[in-house]
């Protein structure tokens, strides 16, 4: 599934809700447009972050500076997560089980990576850290990432590698040791506000977005010039994510009421070109992936609560 976008998927906020539509459709464990409901965890504007945990577990980071592991499908299961906060487990006959729960982030988390062999969170925040969190202590981070100085909007692993990467709003891209939490890359271009970095499959590379309408593919051995760029955005790209096989990329990008912009663009690689563009949201498309077990190029959420293949 990979790290997500901003504002990815349905969102559910207690204090805010108050349908009874929506609070039937929790109860039942399914969404309102057919999907399955996750219990409410994040209050505020709800859900900022979301990635794979590996089968059956999704992460998700929030508005209200939380972050959340839960195991998917798990129906009618009581939640293993500790209840010293307060926080109640999923109710019985929900579509998720809260499994654990880190609350120790002075800011919204905006993105979410997990480490499988280390079995360890990644959490980026407004605040311009990252942080490492062990399942074990739910409390306290295990380190730190500091470095950026503005809020971080990208981040993906590397783990084979041992590395991170990381984009923010402060023009810079970062490379991570993730034993050490050293910095041992870092690009920083002029007017590239960073909005995200995925990894690229089968490479020693990232790709990421930015305000200054281009997507970058960085790599990771030699950041002192990006190794591709792909231009061709006129509105800003928000999102991107790349074929198992590396040669496509495909972007999404802000737009207006009137469905002006709100394309998808899909790139390929190898000839640094637009092969074409999907441009039915009448709002900013938010997120993109591709989903190649589907047969389908990309499933983009966009600003009007509408997800579109």
């Amino acid at each position: 599934m990979g790290n997500s976008c901003r504002r990815a998927g349905r969102r559910y906020a207690p204090e805010t809700s108050g349908s009874e539509g929506d609070e039937d459709a929790y109860k039942e464990g399914r969404g309102g447009s057919g999907g399955y409901a996750m219990p409410p965890m994040h209050a505020g504007e709800g859900v900022s972050g979301l990635c794979s945990g590996g089968p059956g577990i999704v992460i998700t980071g929030g508005q209200d500076g939380s972050a959340a592991m839960w195991r998917w499908g798990a129906r009618g299961a009581k939640s293993n997560a500790d209840d010293d906060d307060g926080q109640e487990g999923a109710a019985a006959g929900s579509a998720g089980e809260l499994i654990h729960r880190w609350d120790a982030h002075p800011k919204a988390v905006t993105r979410v990576a997990y480490l499988p062999a280390a079995g360890r969170v990644l959490t980026a925040c407004r605040d311009g850290l990252v942080r490492a969190w062990s399942p074990a202590d739910t409390h306290a981070p295990v380190t730190h990432f500091k470095g950026h100085t503005l809020t971080v909007l990208g981040l993906d692993a590397l783990e084979e590698l041992g590395q991170a990467c990381t984009g923010a709003r402060d023009y810079t891209v970062r490379l991570w040791d993730l034993e050490t939490a050293d910095c041992i890359q870092t690009s920083k271009v002029a007017r590239n506000v960073v909005t995200f970095v995925r990894r690229v499959p089968g490479e020693r590379a990232v790709a990421q977005t930015g305000e200054d309408l281009r997507v970058r593919v960085w790599d990771v051995r030699d950041f002192s010039a990006a190794a591709q760029t792909l231009e061709g955005h006129v509105n800003i790209p928000h999102c991107c994510d790349v074929s198992p096989d590396g040669n496509y990329l495909v972007s999404c990008s802000n737009g207006f009421d009137d469905g002006t912009g709100c394309e998808v663009k899909v790139w390929d690689r190898r000839v640094g070109k637009v092969l074409f563009e999907m441009r039915s949201h009448e709002m900013s498309t938010n997120c993109c992936v591709i989903l190649p077990a589907l047969g389908a190029l990309g499933d983009t959420p966009g600003a009007n609560g509408q997800a579109k293949r």
